[in-house]
């Protein structure tokens, strides 16, 4: 089964992603997290690590509580067993700083989250459909 890591603190954004990729057709575990240092134990990376298995991509907002969405991806990059995994940062910030911030982590991918709920779905649905169907995945 696929599965993805949903970093989001938002709930109403959380929900909104969920029905986007549900939408998607693909069968997709959608594995939820809502602060920075519960992602790191999802991840494994902690000491806390739940052992599950890992996703095939990490959606990340950045302004999340405990450790922020660049602090998660720095760990992410840092750690040997998820160093490879695919980042796609989706957020609201529209600060240029932090577009040049998450690429120089590593960030894969920067989305702007859209305004209007169309706009929204269909990013969801098209960063699904490329990850998932078009991109070649370690």
């Amino acid at each position: 089964m696929k599965r993805v890591l949903l970093l989001e603190d938002s709930m109403g954004d959380q929900e909104l992603i969920k029905r986007a990729i549900r939408k998607s057709g693909f069968d997709i575990d959608v594995m939820l997290s809502d602060n920075g240092e519960h992602a790191l134990e999802v991840l494994n990376i902690t000491k806390k690590g739940t052992k599950q298995n890992l996703p095939q991509i990490v959606m990340l907002d950045l302004k999340i509580p405990k450790l922020s969405g660049k602090e998660v991806l720095k760990e992410i990059r840092l750690n040997s067993k998820t160093k490879m995994l695919p980042v796609v940062v989706f957020t609201s910030s529209r600060e240029e700083s932090d577009l040049r911030e998450c690429y120089l982590l590593g960030a894969n991918s920067f989305i702007r989250k859209p305004v209007n709920a169309d706009d929204f779905n269909k990013a969801v649905d098209l960063i699904i459909s490329y990850w998932f169907q078009l991109n070649e995945l370690p």
